[in-house]
Formats: C-alpha cells, sequence, structure tokens
C-alpha cells in the first residue's frame, strides 16, 4: 500500500469522524436552561424576564427556569453566572449597575467583568422617572433644586440600593447643582415606592413600571423622564434636558450574558431567539413599553465592545463624584 494512499485513506476517515460526531452534536438548546436574575420576585424586570422565558421556551421545547438571585448590588447573580458552565445552559440578565458600576465602586468584586462573561445582547433600556412626593412644593426640577437650596439637608431621596445608576445620577444632581439631600437606599423597588408613597422619602430617580400608577392616580408627580426623547408613558413630561439638567448620564440599560467561553453558534442562537421575540409587536408592547422598558437589542460583538467603554464612562463618573463602597 503507497504512502499517498494511506494519507488519503486517513484524510476521509477523518473528515467522516469529523462529520459524525457534528450529526452527534445535541442542538441548542437540548435540555433545560437556567435564567439567573438580580431582582426580587414580582419586580417589573423581573416579570419582563419571566415573559421572556415563557417565549423562550414555547418556541425551543426546553423549560427556561427564571432563578431569582437578588442582594449584594447584583453581585450574587452575576457571580454564579460567572461560575456557571460555559455551555450555554445558564443565561443571565446583567444591568449597567452590575458590568459598569459595581467594578468600579469596590476594590474586590467576585467576579471579573472583563474576562467572565460572554455578551449576549442589549435587550432594553429603563425608563426612569424623576419623581417627587405630593407633599413637597415643586412642580419641576429648577423648583426642587431651589427649594433643596432654600432648606439643606431636609429632602430625602430613595434609590433600589448604594452604588445603583439612580443613585449614581441623585449625587451627579447633588453634585453639579451643588445641592444638599439626604441619601436612603432601599433593598428593591417595592420597599422604595411605599416609602414615597408614605413620605418617608420625598423623591427619587425611579423605574416608569415602579410607579406608573401611582403617577397617573396623582399620587405622585413626575418632574421630569430619563433618554432623549420624552416617553409615551409621560408625554407632558419633559426630559431630563429639557429639564435643566442636561449632561446627567440616565442611562440604565440590561442586557444578557453567559459564561466566558460559551461557544459562538451558542450566543448566536440566543440572540436570534432574542430578535423572533422582540420582534412580535405584541410582546414589545405588552411586555416592555408599557412596563416603562425600552426595546434597544445590540447584537453580540457590538454588545461586548460597549461593555468596555461604558465600564470606562461609569469608571469616570465614579471618580468624580469621589464615591466608594466595602
Amino acid at each position: 500500500m503507497s504512502r499517498k494512499w494511506v494519507s488519503a485513506a486517513c484524510l476521509v476517515m477523518a473528515v467522516a469522524m469529523i462529520g459524525t460526531a457534528a450529526a452527534q452534536a445535541p442542538a441548542y438548546p437540548s435540555k433545560p436552561i437556567r435564567f439567573v436574575l438580580p431582582y426580587p420576585p414580582g419586580s417589573a424586570l423581573d416579570l419582563a424576564a419571566r415573559a421572556l422565558a415563557q417565549e423562550m421556551s414555547k418556541d425551543w421545547g426546553q423549560a427556561v427556569v427564571p432563578e431569582n438571585r437578588p442582594g449584594a448590588s447584583s453581585m450574587i447573580a452575576a457571580d454564579a453566572c460567572a461560575k456557571a458552565p460555559a455551555d450555554g445552559y445558564t443565561i443571565c440578565m446583567v444591568s449597567r449597575a452590575t458590568l459598569s458600576f459595581v467594578p468600579n465602586f469596590y476594590k474586590k468584586i467576585p467576579f471579573d467583568p472583563a474576562k467572565d462573561f460572554e455578551p449576549i445582547a442589549n435587550m432594553f433600556d429603563l425608563v426612569s422617572v424623576f419623581t417627587v412626593h405630593p407633599s413637597v412644593q415643586a412642580n419641576s426640577v429648577t423648583e426642587l433644586i431651589a427649594l433643596a437650596k432654600a432648606k439643606p439637608g431636609t429632602l430625602n431621596f430613595g434609590s433600589v440600593g448604594d452604588g445603583t445608576p439612580p443613585h449614581i445620577v441623585m449625587e451627579w444632581i447633588k453634585k453639579n447643582r451643588s445641592v444638599d439631600m439626604v441619601h436612603v437606599p432601599y433593598k428593591g423597588a417595592a420597599p422604595l415606592a411605599k416609602a414615597m408613597m408614605t413620605g418617608e422619602i420625598q423623591l427619587s430617580y425611579v423605574s416608569a413600571g415602579t410607579v406608573l400608577g401611582q403617577i397617573r392616580a396623582g399620587k405622585l408627580k413626575a418632574i421630569a423622564v430619563s433618554g432623549d426623547k420624552r416617553s409615551p408613558l409621560f408625554p407632558g413630561v419633559p426630559t431630563l434636558g429639557e429639564a435643566g439638567l442636561a449632561g446627567v448620564d440616565g442611562r440604565i440599560w440590561f442586557g444578557l450574558v453567559t459564561a466566558a467561553g460559551t461557544p459562538g453558534n451558542v450566543v448566536g442562537a440566543v440572540y436570534n431567539e432574542l430578535v423572533r421575540i422582540f420582534a412580535n409587536d405584541s410582546f414589545r408592547e405588552q411586555r416592555l413599553v408599557s412596563q416603562g422598558l425600552e426595546p434597544s437589542l445590540m447584537p453580540p460583538q457590538e454588545f461586548g465592545r460597549f461593555l468596555a467603554a461604558d465600564r470606562e464612562v461609569a469608571g469616570a463618573m465614579v471618580r468624580a463624584l469621589g464615591i466608594r463602597l466595602e
């Protein structure tokens, strides 16, 4: 038998083996998927994620199981995601707080935001509204700042936790408008909304879905809204820029990642599923837009570049405000 014939035979066998292996590789997904969420059950973000999981389950024929892992400024959920097998069977919701601000606030965190995650997509931006209690004698940002200057240290503002983007927005306002207000952090949107209703705090920069009903009922006042254009949820409310807060970075984004090293075809399959679901007008309007979530899909590679850039932006903001958390 000639050497050329042996080499050719080996090549044919190798190609055949590769083809057989490819044919035997199970299509993704071939088993249930764990969907890690950094928020407690019942929040607007939790409900949106569960609706998304339900749509994925129906299309894929495999259960997509939400798993709430709140706490520690979203680090618990992010750490669980970072340490999961790199096979795409653990997908995780992350936010600007998780991957942009947290790494700049703490000296030590249990994961590496640049190396431990495979970006899948930015999904949507949170519509946030600058909200005040009716007892506050201010109906605009200008009037509120004037009141805060006239009565330093008497206004309490709430947030969903230390170092979260809403907290940063309020700290930016304090520094750049030279006002003295007291920060009161809460463990989630529900206790924050309750504190707003009782007057325990007088103002907050909070997700639209959290206070939409109370604002429409006249129980709370909206004086500004996030974004470059007015929200259809609050058509009469000016944007932050229109209200006199040009320059404040009020964007709060939410995306999907998985463990670093997950195969590209798996990442692509999840992204394509998001594209399919977001193209559904009913889902987009009823599950996202009406709840204060603005669809903003961004594919894997673009999302990866965005994450790196936004982490630098967040770092500059944190340094300028001089905030450190332990």
